[in-house]
């Protein structure tokens, strides 16, 4: 089965680029109105269309439904964490890549989660591709982490902490937006190669990027970008670890990876936005791509900018 390799990790680096206001992202059994997932493209892309209702999880239903059980059709690859709680992180294709859901068990080697919205849908995820939802130590405010609206993880700052809740600022529709998360639903964002991880890798085509979902002694597997697709394995040893708590600065050599680069491009910074952010990033002269034609720069999540190699 041939593999179209990760030009940028899904939802989790960027966010869902419609203009509505970011949806909450309830627990299973709670009342709420939701959004369709974006696909990987659609979260980046401008043109994507508003988020549309979807139906309440706690909706009467007038028959009970038939359990509906979703297999997950990678490879397993073998041990993985211990699960405990309600929720817990994990990989799965169809939602994005990695994010928080409620666990229903742990059943042998696989982790049972409900699917979002629902009680009658589960996911059967290897543990290997799991993480607990634990809180960081020694959180503190401006801090990056991951944090999960409606399916998928979103890169984040932490602007204040207080009562066991983290004010993370994050980007929806390509503006600010932000919201109160409790501290063990967060996964901070510092460079170590571990679940969640933001990296780049060299391949015969250039640097492509990817979320570590697993390690083991040799080999790290990624989350893909295109839905339906296997993970992509790479060595361990040719990760580089983006690590966003380092401030970039103007002139700054960096490797940038967007769905508006189509992947990956060595460039400079030109400057922080968004309140840190983002940076905005050079774009060459030939450039011909979804920010349009003629652009000289463009702005990419801190968790899509790593150092250019010396």
């Amino acid at each position: 089965m041939s593999r179209t390799y990760p030009a940028l990790t899904v939802a989790l680096l960027v966010s869902a680029c419609s203009p509505a206001a970011a949806p909450e992202s309830p627990r299973t059994e709670e009342v709420a109105a939701s959004v369709a997932e974006p696909g990987p493209a659609a979260s980046a892309a401008s043109s994507a269309e508003a988020p549309k209702p979807a139906p309440s999880a706690a909706q009467p239903q007038d028959e009970k439904k038939t359990p509906v059980e979703l297999p997950f059709k990678g490879e397993d690859p073998g041990e993985g964490p211990k699960l405990s709680g309600e929720r817990a992180w994990r990989y799965w294709p169809d939602y994005s890549g990695i994010g928080l859901s409620d666990l229903k068990e742990v059943k042998g080697s696989t982790a049972i989660f409900y699917a979002f919205g629902s009680r009658e849908e589960t996911m059967t995820i290897p543990l290997a591709f799991t993480a607990p939802a634990a809180p960081p130590k020694k959180l503190v405010k401006g801090d990056v982490v991951l944090v999960t609206v409606v399916t998928s993880a979103v890169c984040g700052l932490v602007r204040d902490i207080k009562d066991a809740k983290a004010d993370v600022a994050f980007l929806w529709g390509g503006k600010p937006s932000s919201r109160e998360f409790p501290i063990d639903e967060t996964l901070r964002v510092n460079g170590k190669v571990e679940f969640g991880a933001p990296v780049l890798t060299k391949t015969e085509e250039g640097w492509k990027m990817g979320v570590v979902v697993h390690t083991d002694k040799t080999t790290a597997w990624l989350a893909p970008y295109e839905f339906g697709q296997d993970e992509v394995k790479v060595p361990l040893s040719s990760l580089a670890p983006i690590d966003p708590s380092k401030k970039r600065k103007k002139g700054d050599k960096v490797i940038a990876c967007d769905f508006d680069l189509m992947g990956c491009l060595e460039t400079t910074i030109i400057g922080s936005k968004d309140d840190g952010l983002s940076y905005e990033i050079s774009l060459p002269p030939d450039y011909v791509g979804p920010a349009g034609e003629g652009v000289k720069s463009t702005t990419v999540s801190v968790c899509a900018v790593g150092a250019a190699p010396k």
